[in-house]
């Protein structure tokens, strides 16, 4: 029994040290040993074995689903979006786009191309959306 709970304290751990989701989805997708180790989100209406665990990120730990539970404040990669997720408010937000500076009745061309370099450098890392 002490084994087991090592095992599962461990496979917890793995899970959320760097956590990333491979997508969203609202039932359990067909997987092997291979992908023991992937995780993915849980959408709001999930049915099969995710019945009743709306909202948790589903761990295959390798021959059985694992749970856990998002805290505030929480980070994920989100694989397939190529984007990180952030729990805020009970659910899941990624950053909206930010749009050019544009307009003004005084045009400044550096503070403008300075703006476009960090959008542009945010957007590259993933922390904005393209």
């Amino acid at each position: 029994m002490r084994k087991r709970y090592k095992c599962l304290v461990l496979l917890r751990i793995d899970g959320l040290l760097h956590c990333s989701v491979q997508d969203v989805l609202q039932a359990a997708p067909n997987v092997t040993g291979a992908d023991a180790g992937k995780m993915w989100l849980i959408g709001p209406l999930p049915t099969g074995e995710w019945q009743g665990q709306a909202g948790m990120i589903a761990y295959w730990a390798g021959a059985a689903w694992r749970y856990l539970a998002p805290q505030p404040g929480m980070e994920i990669w989100h694989v397939g979006a190529a984007k990180v997720l952030r729990f805020i408010d009970n659910e899941w937000q990624s950053a909206q786009p930010v749009p050019p500076a544009t307009g003004g009745s005084v045009v400044d061309i550096e503070v403008r191309a300075q703006l476009a370099a960090m959008i542009g450098a945010l957007t590259a890392i993933g922390l904005l959306p393209s």
